[in-house]
């Protein structure tokens, strides 16, 4: 499909953009955003033409510049090199990465000294087809429109179980060992020394990784042994990458381990390095440099140990889930398959919405998809049998009938693309017919309905709830994206820790704070006492919070009143009102 220069590349990616509200489409283009790539995405069946656009523009794809074959396998570091004919390089780091803890790693979709072509997709993100560059952020389901039990009332939803299991995310918790006089003792009690987990292995959560001691000569207790386990965050496989350089140290069989590990990682070190150094006349040579430089530091530490937990995370309650017309809501609940309306045939659905969110949200086009998937959905079912030749006719004239765009170009391009590839019709079986409904040539409500005639189907469906009552319901395919909102970062709660020395929060966490809009509420509402409190026995403050405590403790009838407002958080709010010209007093 041609550009649409008056589009963001976000925006390009909504179907039917015409029959979503303004702000409605902006709120789609915000949650494209924050969509998280799942386990296994698919390419939508409903699309808008554009949805390869975007990884031209993304870091999280990697193209062949040009001809050229793999010389590094990067099977131990996760590192791959690429010599191209015109003497130029690439490297390529496919070592677990993460964002937030969702898995932002690169897929290599090359081997190692096989030939590459120009414009090949050499990595890129799970979230992306390396055989076409299209985008793919979430899964087709088959969803209702329809008030269940009272569990999707507004803004909830209702997932089955198997819904949430194919909605679920690889989650990369990453971290890291520093070891200095320390010294790893044997997860096993055997003579077999394990220092840690092999890479690949399944831990539990609480499961023991690493057993450290530290040694301190002169202290009497030194000579009890005393072992430090650091315990598994989370479920998941163990990945590990040792940056080890000592040799020996007192434990024999840690020295063993050590000297194994040095070598085989020297090994690896060597290779890497002179493949880098063979490609350094590339266009990009300090990158190169930098990056060689960069291992050589990595390597010379004495004792780091970076480690990772990769899990899937299914969809639990609390998570939010969004389609690309800027329909969101938060999983209300997750119930059996069977528990869901049935349709005729005997499939149950699998996610059901409050069809009075698309009603105050003007959001139309969802209901389009709706249509026309469940109406190639029957097509496909109904007509699978068929040859080739009576079953492409079919498609095509389904396709003819929802084509909007000028002198049916549309059409014309199905036509071609069928007759070139004949093998398409097998695929349109498997896994259904994709739909092009470009942002401003989409079809009309008349064009929708003229397609379910022509397929023999209604505009609604008869569904059979648990309790045997049959409901009208509109049904169909959605691509349901999964957003970055999960309720298990955000629900924190803390007694023990450390604090801020200065800001008096705890340290190296995800607390919520009392931030500057919320400050800015209060003063318009002339919340004084507020105010007041949140800048002395909740801020950074302990001398008043201590006062505070003992005006409790003490059981004092007179209503406290802080002696100092003297805080840091204080003053830098007075220095806000200042600049903005205003005198504001909080002594009264």
């Amino acid at each position: 499909m041609a550009d649409v220069p008056i589009l963001s590349i976000a925006s390009q990616q909504v179907p039917s953009l015409a029959n979503d509200d303004c702000t409605r489409i902006e709120m789609a283009c915000n949650q494209l955003r924050q969509s998280i790539s799942l386990v296994e995405p698919e390419v939508p069946l409903y699309k808008s033409g554009y949805e390869s656009t975007y990884t031209e523009y993304c870091s999280s794809l990697v193209k062949a510049k040009d001809d050229g074959f793999c010389n590094y396998d990067g099977l131990y570091n996760g590192i791959y090199i690429i010599s191209y004919k015109n003497g130029s390089g690439e490297v390529i780091d496919t070592s677990l990465k993460s964002y937030l803890d969702f898995d932002k790693t690169l897929i290599s979709h090359i081997k190692y000294n096989k030939p590459i072509k120009k414009g090949q997709v050499l990595a890129c993100t799970r979230n992306i087809n390396a055989d076409t560059g299209e985008l793919m952020l979430g899964k087709n389901m088959l969803i209702g429109y329809l008030p269940a039990y009272g569990w999707n009332y507004e803004d909830a939803i209702v997932v089955s179980e198997s819904a949430a299991k194919k909605l679920a995310y690889q989650c990369v918790e990453q971290h890291k060992l520093e070891l200095e006089d320390e010294v790893l003792y044997s997860l096993l009690d055997e003579a077999q020394y394990k220092p840690m987990p092999i890479n690949g292995e399944n831990v539990q959560k609480g499961q023991v990784l690493f057993k450290v001691s530290k040694m301190i000569m002169d202290n009497v207790s030194a000579l009890i042994p005393y072992y430090k386990p650091i315990l598994s965050p989370s479920d998941g496989k163990f990945y590990a990458k040792v940056m080890l350089k000592r040799e020996s140290v007192a434990h024999a069989s840690m020295s063993k381990w050590l000297k194994e590990t040095i070598i085989e990682q020297t090994k690896h070190e060597r290779i890497l390095v002179e493949e880098l150094t063979d490609i350094l006349n590339a266009p990009n040579e300090i990158e190169k440099c930098t990056y060689i430089k960069n291992r050589k530091k990595i390597k010379a530490k004495t004792g780091v140990i970076d480690y990772s937990i990769v899990s899937e995370k299914p969809l639990m309650v609390g998570s939010k889930l969004a389609n690309r017309h800027g329909n969101k809501g938060v999983v209300s609940r997750i119930i059996p398959d069977k528990e869901m309306p049935m349709l005729p045939d005997g499939r149950h659905l699998e996610i059901l919405f409050n069809p009075l969110g698309v009603i105050s949200r003007m959001n139309i086009g969802q209901i389009f998809e709706a249509h026309v998937t469940w109406a190639a959905d029957n097509l496909v079912k109904n007509n699978a049998h068929l040859s080739d030749e009576e079953f492409a006719k079919k498609c095509l004239t389904f396709i003819n009938i929802l084509d909007n765009t000028p002198n049916k170009i549309y059409s014309q391009m199905c036509v071609n693309h069928i007759k070139e590839y004949p093998e398409t019709l097998n695929d349109i079986r498997e896994n259904g017919l994709q739909i092009v409904q470009p942002p401003f040539a989409s079809a009309t409500c008349d064009m929708v309905l003229q397609a379910m005639k022509y397929v023999g189907i209604s505009d609604y469906e008869i569904v059979t709830l648990p309790t045997g009552e049959k409901r009208e319901c509109c049904v169909g395919k959605m691509y349901i994206l999964r957003l970055q909102h999960e309720p298990d970062h955000k629900i924190f709660g803390r007694s023990v820790g450390i604090y801020g020395k200065h800001e008096q929060a705890p340290s190296g966490s995800d607390a919520h704070r009392f931030g500057e809009m919320e400050m800015w509420s209060l003063f318009a509402y002339e919340s004084w006492d507020t105010i007041k409190e949140f800048h002395s026995i909740k801020a950074d403050n302990p001398e008043e919070r201590l006062r505070f405590f003992k005006h409790l403790y003490d059981q004092v009838e007179e209503i406290y009143e802080p002696n100092s407002l003297n805080t840091v958080t204080l003053e830098t709010f007075k220095t806000y009102l200042k600049g903005c010209g205003l005198k504001v007093n909080f002594d009264k």
